[in-house]
């Protein structure tokens, strides 16, 4: 991602030891919650953190109210048909494969809740 297109929900820092940090803080909430944008922005960022090979992967939360809150539920409300619902879904099984698919060991650092696909990651 290049400036103009910057994840504006996720922060990724690399440590000295070539460790990554990837830093979960959704913009204009108290809470974190995987919006399809939030999503969206995850699969794009863990392919850029695959490039770099870090060393470990490390996923925390930069709230202090907890880790993640789950699915934006917010969402549900406006879909209109089951195509509808698998795809929002399936986007999420996407991400959370690519993490699956990672060469290297990876960590999430949950203080606080973590629920739906909160703990799932």
């Amino acid at each position: 991602m290049n400036e103009s297109n910057a994840p504006k929900h996720w922060r990724v820092e690399t440590d000295a030891d070539n460790i990554a940090w990837l830093w979960f803080d959704k913009a204009g909430t108290g809470t974190n919650v995987l919006s399809a944008e939030v999503m969206n922005e995850l699969y794009e960022v863990l392919e850029g953190i695959r490039q770099s090979n870090p060393r470990a992967l490390v996923i925390g939360s930069a709230k202090k109210s907890g880790f993640i809150a789950g699915a934006d539920i917010k969402e549900f409300v406006g879909l209109e048909n089951p195509e509808e619902a698998y795809h929002l879904i399936r986007n999420g099984q996407k991400v959370f494969d690519r993490i699956a698919e990672l060469p290297f060991p990876t960590i999430a650092m949950i203080n606080g809740f973590a629920l739906g696909g909160g703990l799932e990651l």
